[in-house]
């Protein structure tokens, strides 16, 4: 039976998430899947899967890094601590897939996992391009994830 791991750096992050874990669990119920959120509670996840890892609320959101007054508020309600248990608890996971669903921060915890194949899913980047109608490698945006589900499955049956 093949592992399935999302991790997410965000609310919206979570919802994408959990939206695609939700997916992937009617088309394939033989897969063990479970979320890691690193940012926030992670409820988007709550009954489509097991979350794991440290779980709290912080008061920026996420967005830490946009205010000093933030960064400072998060710092005294634990951020430290918790991004140190978060960093601990990812290098210990091994999963055959994980799916990252965030910015560049959430690609570079995905490198603490143990995986056989990493699939990194941008949303900041991907809603801009379907808004748009960007071509990607000469993909419109819908094209490019069906290839995406295409690439998941082929990695699923091997």
């Amino acid at each position: 039976m093949a592992r399935v791991l999302f991790l997410s750096n965000g609310y919206v992050e979570d919802s994408i998430g959990s939206k695609l874990a939700r997916e992937l669990s009617s088309q394939r119920p033989d897969l063990t899947l479970q979320a890691y959120p690193t940012v926030d509670q992670g409820h988007a996840y709550e009954g489509v899967c097991s979350i794991l890892g440290p779980r709290q609320v912080m008061l920026s959101g996420g967005l830490l890094l946009h205010s000093l007054d933030m960064l400072v508020k998060d710092m005294r309600a634990g951020f430290a601590g918790m991004t140190l248990r978060q960093l601990r608890d990812l290098k210990k996971l091994e999963t055959d897939i994980l799916i990252v669903v965030g910015d560049v921060y959430a690609l570079s915890l995905s490198l603490l996992v143990n995986t056989k194949i990493r699939v990194y899913v941008q949303p900041l980047v991907s809603a801009h391009h379907q808004a748009s109608g960007h071509q990607a490698n000469g993909h419109q945006a819908r094209g490019h994830q069906a290839s995406g589900h295409r690439l998941i499955e082929k990695q699923l049956s091997t």
